[in-house]
């Protein structure tokens, strides 16, 4: 069986919702122009601003609750999907 696109809507959502997506503050902090920059720029930066920037929030899980409104999150999990695919192809 295969998902309808409500159920695929839903994953993409779910899997937003539970993955690391930096804060907007986050990705100007290391001096970022986007989510996809953010990665690069996250190497750059000392070890304890790494530390803070990839701990896990509370929110990530399940039924935690939520800190930022998924729409924010899902952009940006979809940029760097996208972005992450652009790079492989």
């Amino acid at each position: 069986r295969t998902l309808s696109f409500v159920e695929f809507l839903e994953m993409l959502g779910r899997c937003a919702d539970c993955t690391h997506i930096p804060t907007s503050e986050d990705i100007e902090e290391v001096g970022a122009d986007g989510v996809m920059d953010y990665e690069v720029k996250l190497k750059e930066v000392d070890p304890d601003t790494l530390s803070r920037l990839t701990a896990r929030r509370p929110s990530a899980t399940m039924m935690a609750p939520k800190s930022r409104p998924l729409a924010e999150k899902l952009d940006k999990f979809l940029r760097m999907l996208i972005g992450r695919i652009a790079i492989l192809y």
